[in-house]
């Protein structure tokens, strides 16, 4: 599996001119992502999306005269290497902006040294505490708890489920996640018959469900942090005898999941950017993102996680179409700032000096995989 994820990865950047020292006429994201671990499958749809965006940008005359260059690292899914990747982007590819690292604790622990160098980093974290509070060079890249949770218990209010379950890792991903659900179940009058936790290394979550089952909720949240552990806790639900519906998180809506779910799927619902549901065709940056991705791979976009690195260079542009020079980074971090209203694929940003991790509103939703295809509900 890691040999066919490297070998996919390859393949996608080999499209790409070769990141390095940058010249005059290139400007290079780095991108830290997990290619390797547990959380590669996700580290392969940023990858995947990352080298799909350069193309758009690079079809559409890259950014103000500037050729659009990427370089990936590997963080093997591990802190110390997200924060050596880091450095390396930086001092050896001359990165003007990096893109990581796929996980909450990831993007914490590079954030410092994204800080120190004044370079502008889009959080890939679902966790708020990735950008918040506000940190001068580090903004929010990816929709996260803010924006998935809502879409998630609209959908409890609509169905009339009023028991809800959930179980959320110990770590910092599965913390921002108890914080806000809690907060959404006291807000819709809802009763939190269970809130269960469990280890990142754990691979055995049977306990846990079993607590869940003899609480009868209505509905389990199920917001693990990886595919794996997601996958596991969807299929012990099911195993235990429980019908009721299973929820994932944002990070979890992707063909991983749908493929390690197996019979479990029929009961499983998604949130994901409502953008999934309609991206061929058409016009707007958003269906450019799409030709690219299917020109690339032959494939429609699969998941929540592929725009992200989109919506970042996306946003870059942004900035550039304002005639910003964009090689200077703290202009181009003060530009960034004065962003309204941007259209990405996952939503609609806007930054202020205050407010790094602006909200995505309409832009996330719920669905099902069924059929073949992501189905809005």
């Amino acid at each position: 599996m890691r040999h066919a994820i490297r070998m996919a990865v390859c393949a996608a950047l080999s499209l790409l001119p070769a990141a390095g020292r940058a010249d005059d006429a290139e400007f290079i994201f780095g991108l830290v992502v997990p290619l390797t671990g547990p959380s590669s499958e996700n580290g392969k749809s940023y990858a995947q999306g990352a080298a799909a965006a350069v193309a758009m940008l690079n079809d559409q005359k890259g950014l103000s005269g500037h050729t659009v260059k990427l370089a990936v690292c590997d963080s093997q899914n591990q802190e110390q290497q997200a924060v050596i990747c880091t450095k390396r982007l930086i001092a050896q590819d001359h990165a003007g902006v990096l893109i990581g690292a796929g996980s909450t604790p990831q993007t914490i622990a590079i954030s410092p040294t994204a800080e120190a160098a004044h370079v502008p980093l889009f959080a890939m974290a679902g966790g708020e505490s990735a950008y918040t509070p506000v940190k001068p060079w580090v903004f929010k890249g990816l929709a996260g708890n803010p924006d998935q949770i809502p879409p998630a218990f609209r959908l409890v209010a609509a169905r009339g489920w009023k028991r809800i379950a959930i179980i959320h890792d110990n770590g910092a991903y599965g913390r921002d996640i108890e914080k806000f659900m809690l907060r959404s179940a006291e807000a819709d009058h809802l009763d939190l018959v269970a809130n269960e936790v469990y280890a990142p290394s754990d691979t055995d979550m049977t306990a846990q469900v079993l607590r869940i089952r003899d609480a009868k909720p209505d509905v389990v949240m199920n917001y693990a942090l990886t595919v794996p552990a997601g996958a596991a806790i969807a299929k012990k639900l099911q195993q235990v005898g429980m019908k009721v519906p299973n929820v994932v998180g944002i990070n979890l809506q992707n063909m991983a999941f749908v493929r390690l779910a197996g019979s479990a799927l029929s009961q499983t619902i998604f949130v994901g950017p409502q953008a999934l549901l309609g991206m061929s065709g058409g016009t707007g940056d958003a269906h450019r993102f799409a030709a690219a991705y299917e020109a690339m791979y032959k494939s429609p976009v699969p998941d929540s996680l592929t725009p992200g690195p989109a919506d970042a260079l996306l946003i870059v542009k942004a900035v550039a179409d304002k005639g910003v020079d964009i090689t200077d980074l703290e202009k181009l971090r003060a530009g960034i700032e004065t962003l309204s209203n941007v259209e990405g694929i996952q939503g609609r940003w806007t930054f202020t000096p205050i407010d790094h991790g602006p909200l995505l509103g309409a832009g996330i939703t719920t669905m099902t995989y069924t059929d073949g295809a992501w189905r809005g509900l």
